[in-house]
């Protein structure tokens, strides 16, 4: 059987948009935790922000390993798949564990 995953009681979506944030936001983690809040970081960037910038999916997920594993953050952390719909999925299937869909093209229409 597949072991399903469970995300911790709370969680804060951070975007990280050139990939060069990433030690910096588990700074912040590690300030929360400090103070005795366990929340765990859920990298994003959107499907638009990787068009725009030239970027692909697996980049987001590689940026954030290099900063826990540069930090040494021990604690839970994800990546998630950011306003993507069904004809940009694919992309993503692969390097995320979450994907927020972006229902903006079906909005006023007939359902």
């Amino acid at each position: 059987m597949e072991k399903k995953m469970k995300l911790g009681k709370y969680s804060i979506g951070c975007g990280d948009r050139f990939a060069q944030e990433a030690s910096a936001q588990l700074a912040a983690y590690e300030k929360i935790a400090a103070d005795g809040v366990k929340v765990v970081p859920v990298w994003n960037k959107s499907n638009r922000e990787h068009e725009i910038i030239g970027t692909e999916p697996p980049s987001v997920r590689d940026a954030a390993a290099e900063a826990v594993k540069a930090v040494g953050w021990t604690g839970e952390w994800h990546v998630d798949a950011d306003h993507i719909n069904l004809g940009t999925v694919d992309r993503y299937i692969d390097s995320s564990d979450f994907f927020t869909l972006d229902v903006a093209d079906g909005i006023g229409g007939s359902v």
